[in-house]
């Protein structure tokens, strides 16, 4: 099927798309031009990590809410100040007080490692800094991601090239998928009760299928 820009070739930028007075590139953009030192392609993949990061955490609030058996509006307003880490502690808690089957329960301790390892890979990028690479070999390496963390300011060197911003995005993005579609799974399998529009009980759904837990931006310390 062609694409609704009307190439079959390969997807134009949004730009393209919907730019009025004719096609027009985020490279003839002045204000892109100034603020796109690290360069444009890799910005925007970090825009991807962002915007797709902040779906994975109303889809956490949202399992939070089925697995406790309470308005997902309730589960949001419960949990908007909980850390990632802490509300999936309280996710596989209460699925483990309510007696929840043990599919349930080892499913959600999947999810919860893969969120964790994303997190750790949003966060080293998202909370990393600008800075000059002495060791440049052109323009396009002329910055670097730099990672400071801690009381003792340790310093990580990140790999920013365009690929592995580009993966870390694709993963997100994945795992947005995946937490949309495990939300309804877990809904039907903890709702026997419901029925479809044929009056018939409905089936469960199959557990959505599992990602690969990603690799690490920054290897752990040892």
């Amino acid at each position: 099927m062609d694409h609704p820009c009307g190439t079959t070739e390969r997807r134009v930028s949004i730009s393209k798309c919907v730019g009025f007075g004719g096609a027009v590139t985020l490279e003839d953009d002045p204000w892109v031009k100034e603020s796109s030192a690290f360069g444009t392609a890799r910005l925007h993949a970090l825009g991807c990590v962002s915007i797709n990061w902040n779906s994975c955490e109303h889809e956490v609030q949202d399992l939070l809410g089925i697995v406790a058996g309470i308005k997902t509006s309730i589960a949001r307003a419960l949990s908007h100040d909980f850390g990632n880490v802490s509300i999936w502690s309280k996710i596989i808690g209460v699925a483990e007080v309510r007696g929840h089957p043990e599919d349930v329960l080892e499913t959600m301790r999947f999810a919860a490692r893969l969120f964790d390892r994303n997190r750790i890979n949003r966060n080293t990028l998202v909370h990393a800094t600008l800075e000059f690479n002495n060791d440049h070999t052109g323009m396009d390496d002329i910055l670097k991601l730099v990672r400071v963390r801690g009381m003792r300011q340790e310093r990580d060197d990140i790999t920013a090239d365009l690929s592995t911003l580009r993966r870390v995005a694709d993963d997100i993005s994945g795992l947005r998928k995946y937490l949309r579609e495990l939300t309804v799974a877990t809904y039907l399998r903890l709702h026997p009760e419901l029925k479809g529009l044929d009056g018939q009980p409905m089936s469960p759904m199959d557990w959505p299928e599992r990602p690969q837990i990603p690799v690490a931006v920054v290897p752990p310390r040892s």
